[in-house]
């Protein structure tokens, strides 16, 4: 099963939203063992990025200068910054 067919099952068997399916990504990445720090201020609240990266939209295609050092620093931040990015792209399309 490729991966749209496994988010429409998720969406059709359990009933999950856009929204929740969102936060499960977001809290896989929050919790997968990766080296560096979040890009998240508060831990499974994603609501507000580090200080480093609060005056970028996340995911945009040009951090700012420290936002961008801060991502260079920590590969799970990266990631979760991929994960916006991704959003972003999507949520433009619908």
């Amino acid at each position: 099963m490729d991966e749209a067919a496994t988010r429409a099952a998720a969406v059709e068997t359990h009933g999950y939203s856009y929204a929740d399916l969102k936060k499960m990504a977001r809290t896989g990445l929050e919790h997968a063992f990766l080296p560096g720090k979040s890009v998240w201020a508060n831990q499974d609240a994603f609501a507000q990025p580090v200080s480093e990266c609060s005056k970028d939209a996340l995911g945009m295609a040009k951090p700012s200068k420290s936002c961008a050092e801060f991502l260079k620093l920590n590969e799970q931040a990266r990631q979760q910054w991929e994960l916006e990015k991704g959003f972003r792209k999507f949520e433009a399309e619908l």
